[in-house]
């Protein structure tokens, strides 16, 4: 068969075409909505509140305080590399699940708490590597409603890389609705920028020597 009459029988199949739907609607959705750099760049950075350590942000599926922030050459866990040596930033935040249910971290929490880093003029939101229970250090894979969490966010970066004394982290809302998928299925859904978090961050790499 052709490549022509593979193509014509793929824009026929109904399937194939809701996808194709599907996939434009999300990108008009992510546009629509936009990111912290589009935020600060059409309604201004004021419409954006920023946040200092210490306060409470609703975003609607969770609250989230931010609670310190610093960088070492070591995990919160105390481990470092000896053979690839890196350093991480770390952001310590309490987190209270309100969506009612179980969620992992690597959904809500991931997607709607991103470092806002500055690469070459450009805002970028980048998201948390892992994330690890602050009294034990052991990785979290599920949040859950009515339990309160701190938890360390960490993000990997190289070991020259510059930090600002202060950093910002972003906040996005996320909404309810009672058909948040195509099928009718409810959830909750990602809305626009919410808020930003600004925390000094300390330099603890010079405690740090030897693994």
């Amino acid at each position: 068969m052709s490549a022509r009459k593979e193509l014509s029988r793929a824009i026929r199949n109904p399937w194939l075409r809701a996808a194709a739907l599907l996939a434009v609607l999300a990108v008009m959705v992510t546009a629509m909505l936009g990111g912290f750099n589009k935020a600060t760049a059409t309604t201004g950075a004021s419409q954006v509140h920023t946040y200092p350590a210490g306060a409470i942000v609703d975003s609607g599926a969770m609250r989230i305080t931010a609670l310190k922030a610093w960088r070492s050459l070591r995990g919160p866990e105390g481990n470092a590399d000896p053979y690839t040596p890196v350093q991480y930033l770390v952001l310590q935040v309490r987190v209270d699940n309100r969506t009612g249910k179980s969620n992992s971290a690597y959904g809500n929490l991931q997607a709607d708490l991103v470092w806002l880093s500055r690469k070459d003029g450009r805002l970028q939101e980048v998201k948390a590597d892992r994330f690890q229970r602050a009294d034990d250090h052991t990785l979290v894979d599920l949040l859950h409603p009515g339990m309160p969490t701190i938890v360390d966010m960490v993000w990997k970066l190289p070991i020259e890389a510059e930090l600002p004394a202060t950093s910002e982290w972003g906040v996005v809302r996320r909404e309810f609705s009672p058909k948040a998928t195509f099928f009718g299925a409810s959830g909750w859904v990602q809305g626009r920028a919410a808020a930003k978090l600004a925390l000094a961050v300390e330099d603890r790499r010079a405690n740090v020597i030897a693994p």
